[in-house]
């Protein structure tokens, strides 16, 4: 089944515009579509205030008024869902499925039923009331997920198969027990059915047609991809689980009672078809015979009341929720006190946090994260204006740096009075040295965030500073992968592996696993690094000589000796030559390869002496 409604899905979502026209002309052809004879409206006509089905008998003006506001406020409270979400994209999309499915319900509501324009707000509060938004969100979000065009109609297909098939059960049912209601022999009770019945089959018709392809096609025009970034695999996680919820109890009894109502409905429909049709004419002329008129200026006056006070009660709470929804809702109060400049700096604090890998695996909770906040700003003071350069002169050469603002360093700077790569020293502070020259870097760049995904925080600047890196301004983290096991000598290994580079690990441990039997027999022949100078003669037989003087023991010695006084370091251990027309050769066997360039020269100018 949900293969069917996937592929379903897939032909909406590829083919928006045939689907959207086709659903747009049905709904003219209900607005416009003519019959050649007129149902009896299922209305009535009697306006008297004494008769027990009047309009505006007290306790119908109470529960209506109650259904109404109910309608309105499940209303607010789903947009209030969509809003919490956080995407403009879901909360636009719900909007335009509102309207248009209560188009389509208004149409067909006018026509099919015949009822009149009095009571049509009857008919799209019910509407309101039925009407789930939680499942087009989830549809949307499926949609959303999608990392590419060409992904859409495939998201769009998956989140139909999943939730098609459930939709469509609790259609069948909830259709079958409202339309229980049509059975009661209640004139309003039936009215009411009619409309709740009408507005289920609509949303789903609008749900399953219009809708992925409405979604569809705004996802290819706004060219919408990759929405939630690199929450995608989480919010994927999350719609899978919360549609896997189903409990395959419920859907056999949703199953179950649906096939008793539709016996049911069967049975009472059949038994009402065949009976005697004058007897529900002759009751509706028994209820109109006593209907009188109360021309009194009291029966005007409560016919007005009655009319206005449900309207004002309705126009009150609606005019409420929306002033609370748009200037409320919408507005963070803890955001209004906040700077925008120090929004955008807890922004940055916060993405910076997610990317931070220490050299510990660590679990992040609560607390820490709050230390983590307080860190990031703790160090930086607030001040009016930065003092003046002969005072921030003072306080640095009094070797109190930890006094000064991070302004007031940057001035220093500036003026040359601290190197730029020198900045970790002068604060004696390697990570704020990280953060100033951050800063720096951000008012030279045209773009100031290009550093917010670069992560600097809980990072042991000692082991880089001075040893390996210069004018630092943060880390990159690497992903470490494994390869193996690597059979060595009888005994296996691990082999870690750091790299950026596709397929690399995986095909090292493709060759792992092909001499993963036999394994590797290894023996040290000998360890160490070589570079050859090469040096030019005006013959071959200058060259020969060469190398005739260099293997002399008493020569060797002497260049070793040259060799080793260029560093303590330096250790000469053998030195290979290799003759090619007049070309010469000297490879330099040595123990430290960085130094052996100065090494090789020092050696060659003692040869040339």
């Amino acid at each position: 089944m949900s293969r069917l409604f996937g592929m379903y899905g897939r032909v909406c979502a590829s083919r928006p515009w045939e689907v959207i026209v086709a659903v747009i002309t049905l709904t003219a052809c209900f607005l416009t579509m003519e019959k050649s004879q007129k149902p009896v409206p299922i209305t009535t006509t009697s306006t008297c205030l004494g008769c027990k089905e009047d309009h505006f008998h007290a306790a119908d003006v109470v529960v209506m008024t109650i259904i109404r506001c109910l309608a309105i406020l499940y209303s607010y409270h789903q947009f209030r869902n969509l809003q919490n979400l956080g995407s403009k994209y879901i909360l636009g999309i719900a909007g335009l499925f509102v309207v248009f499915s209560s188009f389509v319900f208004t149409s067909a509501v006018l026509n099919i039923l015949q009822i009149e324009l009095v009571d049509l707000k009857d008919a799209l509060f019910f509407f309101l009331l039925l009407i789930d938004l939680s499942k087009a969100a989830k549809l949307a979000q499926f949609a959303l997920i999608s990392s590419s065009e060409d992904e859409i109609a495939s998201c769009i297909a998956k989140g139909v198969s999943i939730l098609g098939p459930t939709i469509t059960l609790d259609t069948v049912v909830e259709t079958l027990v409202i339309g229980v209601g049509t059975l009661s022999g209640v004139h309003r009770l039936e009215i009411l059915s009619y409309f709740a019945c009408l507005s289920v089959i609509v949303n789903y018709i609008i749900f399953m047609t219009f809708y992925p392809a409405c979604l569809s096609l705004m996802m290819e025009l706004g060219k919408v991809s990759n929405f939630y970034g690199e929450e995608k695999a989480g919010v994927t996680k999350m719609l899978l689980e919360e549609t896997e919820k189903s409990n395959p109890a419920v859907q056999r009894v949703k199953l179950i009672m649906s096939i008793g109502l539709m016996a049911v409905h069967i049975h009472s429909r059949w038994s009402v078809t065949s009976g005697n049709p004058q007897d529900g004419l002759n009751k509706n002329q028994t209820e109109t015979v006593d209907c009188r008129e109360d021309t009194s200026f009291y029966g005007y006056l409560m016919k007005q009341f009655a009319l206005s006070a449900d309207h004002i009660v309705i126009l009150i709470l609606l005019i409420t929720l929306m002033i609370k929804f748009i200037f409320f809702e919408s507005k963070d109060p803890l955001r209004e006190h906040i700077e925008p400049e120090t929004i955008r700096d807890i922004k940055r604090g916060i993405q910076r946090q997610k990317r931070t890998i220490s050299s510990s695996v660590e679990v992040q909770t609560d607390v820490e994260y709050n230390r983590f906040i307080e860190a990031e700003y703790s160090d930086e003071q607030v001040s009016d204006a930065p003092r003046s350069l002969p005072d921030c002169l003072k306080i640095y050469r009094a070797d109190e740096t930890s006094e000064l603002t991070d302004d007031e360093i940057i001035m220093l700077i500036d003026t040359k009075h601290i190197p730029a790569y020198n900045l970790e020293k002068a604060v004696k502070n390697p990570e704020r040295g990280v953060k100033i020259r951050r800063k720096i870097l951000e008012n030279n760049l045209k773009k100031r965030e290009s550093l917010i995904n670069l992560p600097y925080r809980n990072y042991d600047y000692s082991k880089v500073l001075g040893a390996c890196c210069e004018n630092v301004i943060g880390y990159i983290p690497v992903p470490i992968g494994v390869a193996g096991p690597l059979l060595v000598d009888d005994k296996k290994y691990y082999i870690p592996m750091a790299t950026t580079e596709g397929c690399l690990i995986a095909s090292t441990n493709r060759g792992c696993r092909a001499i993963e039997k036999s394994g590797v027999k290894s023996r040290l022949i000998s360890d160490g690094m070589t570079r050859a100078p090469v040096v030019r003669f005006p013959s071959i037989v200058k060259a020969s000589d060469a190398v005739t003087w260099i293997k002399d023991t008493d020569n060797f010695a002497a260049l070793k000796l040259s060799f080793d006084s260029t560093s303590r370091f330096a250790k000469l251990q053998k030195i290979t030559t290799h003759i090619a027309g007049r070309y010469l050769f000297i490879r330099y066997r040595v123990q430290f390869y960085n130094f052996e360039s100065s090494f090789a020269t020092s050696a060659l100018n003692n040869i040339d002496r």
